[in-house]
């Protein structure tokens, strides 16, 4: 008798509403990125194009990635240019939604905090999306339980080992911060510590 009910409870809640997301904090990430240069390395630290929910977005941030890269500045010349040679820049919104984003944020600093609600909402996706497929499986009740169950796990797990915080970076990023140190440290020599 419950069955029915929650399978409509479900049925219901797909239909009538749609996946987490906050394109607020989205724009912000990216704007964010016109004003700092650590501002993307910063948020690479938290998500990756897959993260945004507005394909736009993703198309913007992936082209972002491109130009750190390929150690290019990151400014609305450089992406518009990119995004107009990969005949994405209509479908992104154009030069004046690229410009929209910059004005949009005064500083970078909350890049991080942004960066991480954009990387929660992907997480509430992914699992919703799991979650529907375990019902799904559950309800065909074609499989053996035990294999579900294990199924199951490794999905949750997966999502789980998302939230956590990258482990490796890439050479170019460790270098690029390691230089921008050393030079500060070149340009002020008495805070240099050790033997001469």
């Amino acid at each position: 008798m419950d069955s029915p009910i929650k399978m409509s409870v479900i049925s219901d809640i797909s239909l009538k509403r749609l996946p987490p997301h906050n394109l607020e904090a989205e724009q912000y990430v990216l704007g964010a990125c016109f004003r700092s240069a650590e501002a993307f390395p910063k948020s690479l630290e938290i998500i990756d194009e897959d993260d945004f929910y507005k394909s736009g977005h993703a198309r913007i941030f992936r082209c972002l990635r491109e130009l750190f890269e390929s150690n290019q500045a990151i400014d609305i010349l450089t992406l518009s240019e990119l995004l107009r040679q990969k005949n994405e820049i209509e479908s992104v919104g154009g030069v004046e939604f690229l410009e929209y984003l910059e004005d949009l944020v005064p500083t970078a600093e909350a890049i991080s905090f942004h960066a991480k609600i954009v990387r929660e909402k992907k997480i509430l996706r992914d699992l919703i999306e799991t979650a529907t497929e375990i019902a799904a499986s559950s309800f065909q009740d074609s499989e053996d339980v035990d294999l579900i169950l294990d199924k199951a796990e490794q999905s949750i797990f997966r999502i789980s080992e998302k939230r956590t915080k990258r482990s490796h970076y890439h050479i170019r990023e460790v270098l690029k911060e390691s230089f921008v140190h050393i030079e500060k440290l070149f340009e002020k020599p008495g805070l240099v510590t050790g033997v001469a």
